[in-house]
């Protein structure tokens, strides 16, 4: 049985479903220029790892404001509607709150890796300039 808070809904669109993604190719895309070879064949590093961290803790407080101010009455709502006529509709803000912790902490978690994934693999690519680089000069 349904208790009393129960309110059939419908998810509309909200602007973190473009924001979100687009913060993570932001991430990406920083990420992405963080090695590079020097003339004489050493690799440089522009940041660390610390900035990758920094980055994605940015993208996740972006994504949790908006998410936050778009989506709370529907996370709520969710929670309402999974009660029953037995539960004290307080169970329904502390769910709600737990998915919104979880769902930001998983936001920002994912955007750190994926930055740290795309930062290695741009590692790997400028070591294989630079191994084709030396191949080219031993040639000559």
């Amino acid at each position: 049985m349904f208790n009393s808070l129960y309110h059939k809904f419908i998810p509309g669109f909200n602007l973190w479903y473009v924001v979100a993604p687009v913060l993570i190719i932001l991430v990406a895309l920083a990420c992405s220029k963080r090695y590079y070879l020097l003339e004489d064949l050493r690799i440089r590093s522009r940041f660390n790892d610390r900035c990758i961290k920094v980055m994605a803790t940015i993208a996740s407080v972006i994504f949790g404001v908006l998410f936050a101010l778009e989506s709370r009455r529907g996370i709520l709502q969710m929670c309402d509607n999974s009660l029953t006529d037995r539960d004290n509709p307080i169970y329904s803000g502390i769910i709600a709150l737990m998915i919104y912790v979880a769902v930001v902490a998983i936001y920002g978690v994912a955007t750190f890796y994926i930055g740290r994934y795309v930062s290695k693999r741009r590692l790997r690519s400028v070591k294989r300039l630079r191994r084709a680089v030396r191949e080219r000069i031993e040639m000559e």
